[in-house]
């Protein structure tokens, strides 16, 4: 072997390794990934129960995906401001303590300021930390104002903009929950016009939903002005969203019910990098595919046999964090596998390549 093959081989190794840090990160055990096992026992399968609900929610788009930087109301309560019962709202936020994947995630109770009918309410929400990092950044000279910068933790933000005036408040509320920003300008806008003016109706407006397990409309949804057409913005949230609960109900219907693995095994799963090693980001949600991806045999057909060695994959970049990898393909199930902005694509046997505003099979 020449001194120069030598090198360009070591150079291989560790660009190899980069990626490979790249790609996987550092992630946490699976009992450390929502590790419901760790909660007083009477509570587990309370725990359960409430995760499941949360992920039939539009939260699924907060754990998944980090289309939502923030999801709530997958728990509700309220107590009287007389004789306060607090009781629920301690077992909740115990609960919650184990919505957590490393630092990946932040779940708290929000009591609202507002006492109405002598009660006040109180719902539970999840963060995705890197996702709402990244929305406060984009927005930094609205959270500025406010002394809040992609640093501050997820329950300083919820509590800060909760009190703050009504404008400031649902323009917060619409970036925290994923909206489009034109939509939450229109939504603003709309309300201080209606507040402002003698006739106090609703600004007439339509709405875009983004479907979930548990409905088709109005759970991930917003206001447009009335008689739009959805925009880009609109359309790409709900192409995205539409493949993540695809690939959920896939798997919720292999792991959810009598004699089934469950929910927390299901996001463990779905996390996990093959190495017993979680991450949201090992669920490989690239969505769209960017790169072309084909098989070394020239058949662009996967086969039945439920195992791919990458090996066997041939990348036009030849990207080595995906080397020494093997690729489960469950027929007639889609997976898809990330190595930076490279994706490769697995659905119905078949590799596809594309972009966001194309998709061929190859």
């Amino acid at each position: 072997m020449t001194i120069r093959n030598l090198m360009k081989l070591v150079l291989n190794v560790l660009l190899m390794m980069l990626y490979t840090f790249a790609a996987n990160g550092q992630g946490v055990s699976r009992y450390d990934c929502f590790p419901v096992e760790k909660l007083p026992p009477e509570l587990q399968k309370k725990a359960e129960q409430l995760l499941l609900k949360l992920m039939d929610s539009e939260a699924l788009y907060t754990v998944i995906g980090s289309l939502k930087p923030i999801s709530s109301s997958f728990w509700t309560g309220s107590f009287s401001v007389t004789q306060p019962e607090l009781s629920s709202i301690r077992e909740t936020r115990k609960i919650l303590d184990a919505f957590q994947c490393g630092e990946a995630f932040e779940s708290e109770v929000l009591v609202f300021q507002a006492v109405t009918g002598g009660k006040r309410h109180a719902h539970a929400w999840i963060a995705n930390r890197k996702s709402l990092r990244t929305m406060v950044e984009k927005h930094s000279s609205f959270y500025d104002a406010y002394g809040l910068t992609p640093e501050t933790r997820a329950m300083t933000i919820v509590e800060k903009m909760e009190h703050a005036d009504r404008s400031d408040r649902l323009r917060a509320s619409g970036y925290q929950f994923g909206y489009p920003d034109y939509a939450v300008d229109f939504f603003v806008e709309a309300e201080k016009s209606r507040l402002s003016s003698k006739d106090t109706k609703l600004i007439p407006r339509d709405f875009f939903s983004v479907a979930t397990h548990v409905s088709q409309t109005n759970r991930f949804v917003w206001a447009i002005p009335k008689g739009s057409s959805p925009r880009s913005e609109d359309i790409e949230i709900k192409a995205q969203a539409e493949l993540i609960l695809s690939e959920y109900k896939k798997r919720r219907e292999l792991y959810i019910g009598e004699g089934k693995p469950g929910i927390v095994a299901l996001i463990r799963d779905w996390f996990d990098n093959g190495q017993g090693e979680c991450r949201p980001e090992n669920a490989m949600l690239g969505l769209f595919p960017t790169q072309v991806a084909s098989h070394s045999t020239g058949s662009h057909v996967i086969d039945q046999s439920s195992l791919i060695s990458v090996h066997d994959i041939n990348l036009v970049d030849h990207r080595p964090c995906l080397l020494n990898r093997t690729l489960t393909v469950v027929p007639n199930q889609s997976r898809i596998f990330r190595c930076g902005k490279q994706i490769l694509y697995f659905s119905n046997q078949k590799v596809f390549k594309g972009n966001t505003h194309r998709m061929k099979s190859h």
